[in-house]
């Protein structure tokens, strides 16, 4: 089933933020920087001027409708990674809410007040302390110390690539900032569960703001809100604040609340991208490890935050803030009188050395970051791959090659030992076989041909398989032969000879094993079955998916090595078992196989 998708071209005219020189840690150290600032005298309201300045208003006079351009994604062709996708996007890009939202956006439908209003409905029967006491929640009326104190400003700078805004909401309603000291040992993380047009970061810090100066309803508060495009701090790291609905336990006592904006009109992925920034900053600021990362859930019970829970990706998401934790995230150096705007689909680079190794068959490369992107191949299970960037979700594998992480079929290893500098330069550097070969030829298993060449794609011959095998499986010395083994070279004749002994080749008849010939894919199933069973290692007898199944001889060899994802099929759900195997093929066949091994 082909799904029409319309996606929209929005222009926005860029606004400028005005940075100056000095721009240290959040909320402990002032900023000496550009600041908007509220006008104390009128406490009121809240007072934000006309055109405020800052990276996070849309002008909706300047969004430019223009023809949609038609994709089609083929559902059947999305692999188990990448459903989770699906539905987001056939939302997300549906024509008809597309083109409605856009124009009421161009209309000014969605403004500041009604934004504001609808985040304090949704906070309405929200208690953050949830210290089980059976007050009556009321009105608190400004209090003096509000109305006289200090005036409050906005810092404008960026965090770890992202735009961040400072404004720190002033002390003197407990119920909002408590003021109570605290030294951070944990990272909460929470959902707004707003999905309200214009509930966006921006306009949580209004609202936080207004609470705080105007009297609240409700004891809620938090230290940062994400959305897609920015980051605001409404608490300072080194006070709490009341989030976590544990009363005075360790969720609002000692933990920094972060809240992530799900409102429609904003990219709820690029939200999760730039919150693991944040946090990852801050498991470097404060001391805190990935092992003290809490969902709300795990303080109160309460399912937050959602989205995350229900796709099931939380061990993922850490993983992503552990990541950006090593590479170091830091609050930016300021930018002086510079127009350049942080653009949140850049590609992020993959530093330190990531590898990305997939725990599952038929799972899609990409051409490019998003589904709406045609498949170049399938990723087999085992394969890995260094990492070169990171967009939303989407790792890239190689040159126009993407693959969508998901926990339950991607795995990502975070600081993999860089390989020395091969010099002169190889011919393995990039492609999908890298990891594979470089893996056998550290263990030396697979030796390269001299002057860096590896030769990934030249064919692999029967000679050359078999002393792979041997060399993996550290066979012990053997006396069986072939009559023409002299046909191959001598440096192949051992490990022909330790193979034949071990039983796992047994050459074509009459005493011949045709050494020079290219190996078959079916040939290179056969041997590594034996090579697998001499070990003690089986397979089960399982149906085979592919196609072209009744073109497979040795039928049963292949069955056991599917049961044990050592095979997969080459695209098409074809097997191809009468195709040759390259040096990178065979490298990855032998790498699953000892993968098997050690299971």
């Amino acid at each position: 089933m082909y799904v029409s998708i319309i996606i929209m071209n929005k222009t926005i005219k860029q606004q400028v933020i005005a940075l100056s020189t000095s721009l240290v840690i959040l909320g402990s150290v002032p900023l000496s920087v550009s600041a908007e600032e509220i006008n104390n005298s009128q406490t009121d309201q809240l007072n934000i001027a006309q055109g405020e300045h800052g990276s996070s208003g849309l002008n909706y006079s300047n969004f430019k409708l223009e023809v949609p351009n038609h994709v089609q994604i083929n559902e059947a062709e999305v692999s188990e990674n990448e459903k989770m996708l699906l539905e987001e996007y056939k939302h997300k890009h549906d024509e008809t809410e597309e083109l409605n939202k856009m124009q009421d956006a161009k209309k000014g439908q969605v403004a500041e007040k009604e934004a504001i209003s609808n985040i304090e409905k949704a906070f309405e029967s929200v208690d953050g302390r949830n210290d089980g006491s059976d007050r009556q929640m009321k009105p608190v009326a400004k209090p003096r110390g509000i109305q006289y104190s200090a005036q409050s400003m906005k810092k404008y700078g960026t965090l770890a690539g992202v735009p961040f805004v400072e404004w720190i909401v002033p002390a003197g309603n407990p119920d909002i900032r408590p003021a109570n000291p605290m030294k951070a040992r944990y990272i909460t993380i929470h959902e707004t569960a707003n999905t309200a047009a214009g509930a966006n970061a921006e306009n949580h810090a209004k609202y936080l703001y207004k609470q705080a100066t105007e009297g609240t309803f409700r004891t809620a508060s938090w230290h940062f809100t994400v959305d897609d495009k920015q980051i605001y701090q409404h608490l300072p790291t080194n006070e709490n604040g009341w989030h976590a609905g544990d009363g005075d336990g360790s969720g609002n006592r000692e933990s920094i609340g972060i809240e992530i904006a799900v409102n429609q009109d904003g990219d709820y992925n690029k939200a999760l991208e730039n919150a693991k920034r944040l946090a990852g900053y801050l498991m470097n600021k404060e001391g805190i490890g990935a092992d003290h990362i809490y969902k709300h859930q795990q303080w109160s019970g309460k399912k937050c935050p959602d989205i995350l829970i229900s796709r099931g990706n939380w061990a993922g998401f850490v993983q992503g803030i552990q990541w950006y934790a090593n590479i170091n995230a830091q609050i930016d150096t300021p930018l002086q009188d510079k127009n350049d705007s942080f653009n949140p689909n850049e590609n992020n680079p993959a530093e330190p050395s990531m590898e990305l190794v997939v725990n599952g068959s038929g799972i899609n490369v990409r051409s490019d970051a998003g589904i709406e992107h045609r498949v170049v191949r399938k990723a087999s299970n085992g394969d890995r791959y260094k990492v070169l960037a990171v967009k939303n979700g989407w790792y890239k594998v190689g040159n126009g090659e993407w693959i969508f992480y998901d926990p339950s079929w991607i795995k990502i290893n975070y600081n993999v030992p860089k390989e020395e500098v091969q010099k002169p330069k190889d011919d393995i550097t990039g492609g999908w076989f890298e990891g594979h070969i470089r893996k056998l030829n550290s263990l030396g298993i697979m030796q390269g041909e001299g002057n860096g060449v590896f030769a990934p794609y030249r064919n692999v011959t029967r000679a050359e398989f078999a002393k792979l095998i041997s060399n993996a499986l550290k066979l012990p010395e053997g006396n069986k032969s072939f009559v023409d083994i002299n046909e191959a070279h001598p440096s192949l004749h051992d490990g022909i000879k330790r193979c034949a002994s071990a039983g796992i080749i047994n050459g074509r008849g009459e005493g011949i094993f045709d050494p020079n010939s290219p190996i078959t894919r079916e040939e290179v199933s056969i041997m590594i079955d034996k090579a697998l069973r001499y070990k003690g290692i089986t397979g089960e007898l399982v149906a085979l998916p592919f196609t072209d199944k009744h073109l497979i001889t040795y039928k049963e060899s292949v069955q056991r090595l599917y049961s044990l994802k050592v095979v997969n099929g080459i695209g098409n759900n074809e097997f191809d078992p009468r195709g040759t195997a390259t040096r990178g093929q065979a490298a990855a066949f032998i790498v699953k196989m000892l993968d098997s091994m050690q299971k």
